[in-house]
């Protein structure tokens, strides 16, 4: 068995050269595209964890507006004994995470 003859060697090495080159361009943009693709989807987890956490914001101070509208009037006439008991239990409701 013989060898294969190469006619232009420099011309086939500059082919496989170039082919490298492309293969690694191709390569490269995936990786970007990938990078792009990801990044974008963090982004929109991010944006939608904010939203959550503005939604959760807006309706604990509407909650927070409407306890304070009904308990004004009311506090206005309680006694000192409904009073403290109020206090005991709000007490008892911020020792387990909840401010008001």
């Amino acid at each position: 068995m013989t060898q294969p003859q190469h006619d232009d060697p420099i011309a086939e090495a500059r082919a496989h050269l170039l082919q490298g080159l492309a293969v690694l361009a191709t390569v490269g943009e995936a990786a970007a595209r990938w990078s792009a693709v990801s990044l974008t989807h963090r982004l929109a987890e991010d944006q939608a964890a904010l939203a959550a956490r503005q939604r959760w914001a807006d309706e604990a101070a509407a909650a927070r507006t409407e306890i304070d509208q009904a308990l004004g009037p009311w506090l206005r006439r309680a006694t000192l004994p409904q009073v403290a008991r109020a206090w005991r239990t709000a007490a008892v409701h911020a020792t387990g995470g909840n401010a008001r």
